[in-house]
């Protein structure tokens, strides 16, 4: 045998048979000293054949550009870590999973491997179960399905806030002031200004709401300042105070504020708003059913609003 030629088996890994094609072929069995890793080059040590005999053992093979193999062939990978592209989609064979469906989810049931979640009916949501556990099939609120509705409000043109209820009520009315009121031209919140030295104590609101149900709201007096309120008011029926002051200078005027009431108390916070066609922000109140835009009203601009309810109005200055 000549030197080369020996050389080249030394530079094979195997306990076993091999066939070497490079113009000259040579079939025999590789002594057992032979070295424990190779690098074998297609282009200039020819074809490598193992074989079927199980018996043969490699431990790093290089090849040049690709491994192909016969149509029944497989790849093993055992215990060992195959790295590299896989032509075919990921499918449950690789992730070891029994089985899957359309519409099934895949989850990480531990820091190594996937697990299914089958799919179920329609009008459930998957929800988290807590950090380090696996999500679960639900419903919001608690309900078997999860269900919404939208609810439409359309301001034409809602005057400013600061239209007076009633100019300068005197500190010092002993009797509930009934008369020369003017409720808001659509339901919305009212704000009362006291005077510097107003010392006529808390002031109490009585009317209806959008709902035509009776509403009373009391106003905290903080003299010098305008102070908001939070109920909804479609009519005004009395303004009372609730110490008899000394009169004079010493006023509060009820006016109407920037909160618009809405036709039904909103179900959640969520909101589309626009103001003369344009997106706009809006701020729902969902106690009492209001709604304040981030641009103001100003007795000129259209406001548009679609939020979480169940129930749509038309009306003046409520399209």
């Amino acid at each position: 045998m000549s030197n080369y030629l020996y050389w080249r088996l030394r530079k094979l890994i195997s306990d076993g048979k091999v066939l070497i094609r490079n113009g000259n072929t040579f079939r025999g069995i590789l002594p057992e000293d032979v070295a424990t890793s190779v690098d074998v080059d297609p282009e200039t040590d020819g074809d490598l054949d193992l074989g079927s005999d199980a018996s043969h053992r490699w431990r790093t093979l290089r090849l040049g550009t690709s491994l192909i193999l016969s149509a029944s062939g497989t790849v093993v990978a055992g215990a060992n870590t195959l790295i590299g592209a896989v032509a075919d989609k990921l499918n449950a064979a690789h992730l070891a999973i029994a089985s899957q469906a359309v519409g099934d989810l895949l989850y990480a049931d531990s820091t190594t491997s996937f697990a299914r979640r089958a799919a179920v009916g329609v009008g459930s949501v998957l929800k988290s179960a807590g950090v380090g556990t696996a999500p679960v099939w639900g419903a919001i609120g608690g309900s078997t399905a999860a269900t919404a509705a939208a609810a439409f409000a359309i301001f034409a043109a809602p005057a400013a806030a600061g239209v007076d209820v009633h100019a300068a009520i005197a500190s010092d009315n002993a009797a509930p002031v009934t008369t020369a009121l003017t409720s808001p031209a659509i339901p919305r919140t009212l704000q009362i200004v006291f005077t510097a030295l107003w010392d006529g104590g808390d002031v109490t609101v009585v009317g209806t709401d959008q709902f035509d149900a009776a509403v009373t709201e009391t106003f905290l007096n903080v003299p010098g300042t305008t102070v908001q309120g939070v109920k909804v008011f479609k009519t005004v029926t009395s303004i009372s105070n609730q110490t008899v002051g000394a009169g004079g200078g010493l006023t509060a005027t009820v006016q109407t504020a920037a909160k618009l009431g809405l036709p039904s108390i909103p179900t959640g916070p969520g909101s589309l708003a626009t103001c003369d066609g344009a997106l706009d922000a809006a701020n729902l109140g969902l106690t009492y059913g209001s709604v304040t835009f981030t641009t103001p009203p100003d007795g000129s601009r259209a406001f548009v609003l679609t939020y979480a309810g169940t129930h749509s109005h038309s009306g003046t200055g409520l399209t």
